[in-house]
């Protein structure tokens, strides 16, 4: 699993070569703003677009919380590292489901767009509730 990161320890950090820990925070720093600023609750996205490919998110969230477990800064991480799971492929440059932040919603307006996205968005749906459950286990594991 951890390939992409293999190939980073023992290199010298020359200025070419970042070390494995700095890369990992890059990456973890940058996935976190990502979200802050891009994601929306009850939306699933292309993989695309990701800062870095969505294996490698997931391998270095998965090293920084075994390296920070037991400190304060994994404070909440059970509940954002499964966020991972709402990039999946082939969903497009539009990204699928139902706003959930959008004020504009009436409760009525959401239980129309629920009944309309619940064929389409079935298996999809169940694809990614699997893997939310996947990482949140994960994310609790190493946090324990």
């Amino acid at each position: 699993m951890f390939n992409f990161f293999s190939r980073l320890i023992g290199k010298e950090n020359n200025g070419n070569s970042p070390r494995q820990h700095e890369y990992v925070d890059k990456i973890v720093n940058d996935f976190v703003g990502f979200i802050a600023h891009t994601y929306k609750p009850g939306m699933i996205y292309d993989v695309s677009v990701l800062p870095y490919k969505k294996e490698h998110i997931k391998e270095a969230c998965i090293l920084w919380m075994q390296k920070n477990s037991g400190t304060e800064v994994v404070e909440g991480w059970a509940s954002l590292f499964p966020v991972l799971s709402r990039f999946q492929e082939g969903i497009g440059p539009k990204p699928a489901g139902i706003d959930y932040l959008n004020t504009d919603l009436s409760y009525e307006r959401i239980e129309k767009l629920l009944r309309e996205h619940e064929e389409p968005l079935g298996e999809l749906s169940e694809k990614v509730d699997s893997e939310y459950i996947e990482l949140y286990d994960l994310a609790h594991k190493i946090l324990e």
